[in-house]
């Protein structure tokens, strides 16, 4: 049967040998266009060469594949499309409300390859579509709280919740060592403890005060290695 109003796109790709290797470059503007109620669609003055063509739809797993296009065109090719799974659930704060406009990614490496995001709603819900079957891992990402992430979280989970803490801040004051008189223009290094006990790299935060002293906002939870 027919999938209407499903987006099909078309990316024409440049060829260049160098050596005995094949190399694709994505050439100007991709065309698009849908399909009809009958799942028909068609596209016109498509260039002759090979070419990249994406198709996704609501609820489908979306198809990706290199056709060569000849100069008398391609007619009565044909798409089968498998139906998708989901994965849902809620991003919460610490007091248990919502958060919307989270960003929520699933990834499934290989062999599985297949990956999907979406956005909470205005009460932190989210769903996640067109995924294979297997399992992933979810990460998400909202301003003004530390990242969040599962693993091994299976398609058709409908509870898939997460809880995250509210970004805080570090402050302080910076003094000459010699003088004693207030640092005016710094860069606060922040270091993020791991659990290992090492340190990494988080941020670096620009400040330029009189009287020295800076407030770092929007900082992830945990334990900071603090340099100037």
């Amino acid at each position: 049967r027919g999938i209407s109003g499903a987006e099909i796109k078309v990316t024409a790709f440049g060829n260049q040998v160098i050596g005995n290797v094949l190399f694709g470059s994505a050439l100007g503007n991709a065309p698009v266009t849908a399909t009809d109620e009958e799942g028909k669609f068609k596209f016109n003055r498509l260039t002759p060469g090979r070419a990249r063509l994406d198709i996704s739809a609501t609820d489908f797993i979306s198809v990706q594949e290199m056709i060569e296009i000849p100069k008398e065109g391609i007619r009565d090719k044909v798409f089968t499309l498998e139906p998708g799974f989901s994965i849902e659930g809620r991003v919460l704060d610490n007091a248990g409300s919502g958060i919307p406009g989270a960003r929520v990614h699933a990834a499934s490496p290989h062999p599985v390859n297949s990956y999907s995001n979406a956005l909470t709603n205005q009460e932190g819900y989210f769903k996640i579509s067109n995924l294979k079957q297997g399992m992933f891992t979810i990460t998400v990402r909202a301003t003004g709280y530390a990242d969040g992430s599962r693993e091994g979280v299976q398609v058709g989970e409908t509870k898939a919740d997460f809880s995250l803490a509210a970004n805080g801040k570090v402050s302080g004051r910076v003094s000459r060592a010699v003088t004693g008189t207030p640092a005016k223009d710094f860069v606060v290094n922040l270091m993020l403890r791991r659990p290992n006990g090492t340190y990494q790299w988080y941020r670096d935060f620009r400040q330029n005060t009189e009287d020295g002293r800076y407030t770092c906002e929007d900082v992830q939870p945990g334990t900071y290695k603090v340099s100037i």
